[in-house]
């Protein structure tokens, strides 16, 4: 079994410049300044971001066939550490601006590439303000990439999500993306999403 781990990046011990931009922020929003809304909201991303434990990647096993297919694991395992990073213009960038997701949990079809992100990104803040932790490991596990002709490729998966905490849980989700190329860059086209389930 080959198992390719990364590590999301970790705030844990924040630089002189981030350190001293939390430190301004928070003072200036607990003791005024000419824009209080500005202060608060950087105020805020920084300490919330500082706070956020390490994520680890893997990707387990990818099998791959046609031409092109290690491209789309690579973008598949960027897409991931994106999500693991809380990094959502990164993740936007491997999509196509007209990319569509079908939403398990809503069971409605969310289109274009910002209303996904926002969806996403709700969904994720919503989901760990609900379990108190966020996510300390993401598993690809099993790609299997087919790339049909030059220019479509579908890829399915098993996307494997553990909490951690006091009480430490794992989630499944049955994943199956399409992907098409344009101009010789391969973005995400077509997906489904949001049907997490609790399997410990």
């Amino acid at each position: 079994m080959n198992t390719l781990i990364f590590r999301a990046k970790s705030s844990t011990t924040p630089g002189l410049a981030e350190s001293g931009l939390a430190m301004m922020a928070l003072f200036a929003f607990l003791f005024g300044c000419p824009q209080p809304s500005l202060a608060q909201e950087t105020a805020k991303a920084v300490l919330v971001n500082s706070a956020l434990p390490p994520c680890a990647v893997k990707m387990v096993d990818p099998t791959q066939s046609g031409a092109d297919s290690d491209k789309i694991v690579e973008i598949l395992r960027g897409i991931t550490k994106a999500l693991a990073d809380h990094d959502f213009t990164g993740m936007s960038k491997f999509m196509d601006e007209n990319c569509s997701c079908y939403n398990e949990h809503t069971k409605k079809l969310v289109t274009g590439r910002d209303n996904i992100i926002a969806d996403v990104k709700t969904n994720v803040e919503a989901e760990e303000h609900r379990l108190k932790v966020p996510p300390i490991e993401y598993t690809v596990d099993h790609p299997y990439v087919r790339v049909t002709g030059s220019d479509t490729a579908t890829v399915n998966f098993v996307l494997i999500k553990k909490i951690g905490g006091a009480r430490p849980q794992q989630y499944e989700s049955h994943c199956t993306d399409v992907f098409m190329k344009h101009d010789g860059e391969w973005k995400k086209v077509l997906f489904r999403g949001d049907d997490w389930k609790q399997v410990k």
